[in-house]
């Protein structure tokens, strides 16, 4: 065999193991990188999951064109919280409002499982503010204050805030970050539909308010409450 072709195949043969033992390193530099990179993620999951908090808070807001007398009255009577709250579920069969010595008090059984109870624990009409508890055998419990006052003549701000502890489970303090936010969400809804069935009850309110006074013998269009065209002397 000549010189030349021997030393060639040895080269050959010497740079072949070099590619597969540089290829070896590489593969091992890759899997041992994805693996401190999964014992850090895993580490940090863990220390949040170890340090969440698992109290949270949660308010909202808004402006109702309604007096705040009118307001306060939808919420300070738990049956009408049956056509605005998120607490009670429209399909619950046996829904039962009672009072409870100065408290109003209301036990449902969720259809999603679990006995509730909803309960106005103090009422303060002089200024517009109603405490109020829930305990579930569904969700956490918590508590809360709606403060109604009024911004401008016929004009009203509702706040809404809630508190209370989430229960220490895996699932809670997976979800305790984002739990207020998603809480807050649902309570702006609810005022949303509070603030819906405000105005469309005063409109109501008022309509009749001017029947009642117009002139005996007066017909009035029911749609407007202003006094009716009268047809003989169309």
């Amino acid at each position: 065999m000549p010189t030349v072709w021997r030393k060639n195949v040895l080269q050959s043969g010497k740079t072949g193991a070099d590619t597969r033992e540089t290829e070896g390193h590489t593969v091992k530099f890759i899997w041992t990188t994805i693996l401190v990179c999964g014992l850090i993620i895993a580490m940090i999951f863990a220390v949040k999951v170890f340090n969440a908090d698992l109290n949270y808070q949660a308010s909202a807001d808004i402006t109702i064109n309604v007096a705040p007398e009118q307001t306060f009255r939808l919420v300070s009577n738990l049956e009408n919280w049956v056509r605005w709250s998120p607490f009670v579920p429209t399909n619950a069969p046996d829904v039962q409002i009672q009072p409870n010595g100065p408290k109003q008090e209301m036990t449902w059984n969720d259809p999603r499982g679990g006995v509730s109870i909803l309960t106005l624990d103090e009422i303060d009409s002089a200024v517009g503010v109603v405490q109020h508890s829930l305990t579930s055998g569904l969700f956490p419990g918590m508590k809360g204050t709606i403060s109604v006052e009024e911004i401008a003549p016929g004009k009203s701000k509702v706040v809404w805030t809630v508190a209370g502890s989430l229960p220490d489970s895996l699932f809670y303090r997976l979800a305790s970050s984002n739990y207020g936010d998603v809480f807050a969400i649902q309570l702006q809804q609810s005022l949303d539909r509070l603030k819906s069935i405000c105005e469309k009850d005063v409109n109501f309110l008022n309509q009749q308010a001017k029947q009642n006074s117009s002139p005996v013998g007066e017909a009035t269009d029911p749609s407007t409450g202003q006094p009716a065209a009268d047809s003989s002397q169309q």
